[in-house]
């Protein structure tokens, strides 16, 4: 039995036959932003800026947190700057924080979603890709890396049954 190694090509041509098949959709913050702005990075770099602050930190976070600071001083990305936090708890603070953030402007939007008092593209484009999917395979492939909801309230609203996988 030959071993086959998996070259750059090989992977490429799989990649293009998988997306070639049917669509896949990677639901990112961008589209997220087309509701409210606050769903972006720079509204959760300018929250977890106020309120990380306000924890009760220890000489080490403090230290730590600067670091974020002085790195996002520097213009480096919000994400690449996050990368400086190494202490458990603090990042368990960033992790709490941005929940919260999360949650306070998807509380704000879901409602007005879900009623249709603010229009949201998503929801077209996804009945849009579903209705064009063979009958036989009626499963769109869809990954967001958004702590935010609003993919499902636009299959929601599209009467488009999905599964999260969690």
């Amino acid at each position: 039995m030959s071993k086959i190694q998996l070259t750059k090509e090989i992977a490429y041509e799989a990649l293009q036959n998988f997306f070639n098949q049917k669509p896949f959709v990677l639901f990112g913050t961008g589209i997220s932003c087309a509701v409210d702005q606050d769903f972006g990075m720079g509204a959760l770099e300018h929250y977890l800026k106020t309120e990380i602050p306000k924890r009760n930190l220890t000489k080490q976070q403090k230290i730590e947190w600067e670091s974020v600071l002085e790195a996002l001083s520097q213009n480096s990305d919000f994400e690449a700057a996050m990368n400086s936090i190494n202490d458990e708890i603090l990042l368990e603070h960033v992790i709490d924080t941005t929940a919260k953030q999360v949650s306070i402007v998807d509380c704000r939007n879901t409602f007005k979603i879900l009623n249709k008092k603010t229009p949201w593209s998503a929801t077209s484009m996804f009945k849009r890709l579903v209705d064009r999917l063979p009958e036989t395979d009626r499963t769109l492939h869809v990954a967001t890396p958004n702590y935010d909801l609003l993919a499902e309230y636009a299959f929601t609203q599209a009467a488009i049954p999905y599964t999260t996988g969690f």
